[in-house]
């Protein structure tokens, strides 16, 4: 497996919205992202971002405890369908495949315009297959956080 940085920046809240331009100019018409960082360190917080720049007008809740969210983004040519995930409750691989995690993986890497967000990823490695990406988030102060975002393949 290789791996290629696309992009690194530090960003503020302010500045949410130019990462999020710069994630969509970076990922294919399909996409599986895994999200890495420590609690807190704005995962939730730049999904909501990115799945707002791609169009949805709505409420990005945490699926902390839901597990799952779906967002549906209704655009005339090229509609979008973004999965979010946080699998920081999940103990084992068997329990992110009784939530159906392998299904939303297949969509996003078969069906153009859905892409499957993951945040707390890492038990779901023997799944991924290449292509993917990953961003990298590190909270560098109270303001500021500093993001890698790769593509693997």
């Amino acid at each position: 497996m290789n791996q290629k940085l696309l992009f690194e920046q530090t960003y503020t809240e302010s500045e949410l919205h130019k990462i999020a331009s710069l994630f969509w100019q970076n990922v294919g018409t399909q996409s599986i992202v895994c999200f890495e960082g420590q609690m807190g360190a704005g995962k939730t917080t730049l999904i909501s971002s990115i799945v707002h720049q791609a169009g949805f007008e709505g409420y990005v809740h945490s699926p902390t405890f839901g597990l799952i969210h779906h967002y549906t983004i209704e655009r005339s040519a090229n509609p979008l369908t973004i999965y979010h995930a946080d699998l920081y409750r999940l103990q084992s691989l068997h329990e992110a495949l009784d939530i159906g995690i392998e299904d939303l993986l297949t969509q996003a890497n078969t069906q153009q315009g859905t892409h499957c967000f993951i945040e707390w990823y890492q038990i779901l490695l023997p799944l991924l297959h290449t292509p993917y990406y990953k961003a990298v988030l590190t909270r560098d102060t109270e303001h500021s956080v500093s993001i890698q975002f790769y593509l693997y393949y």
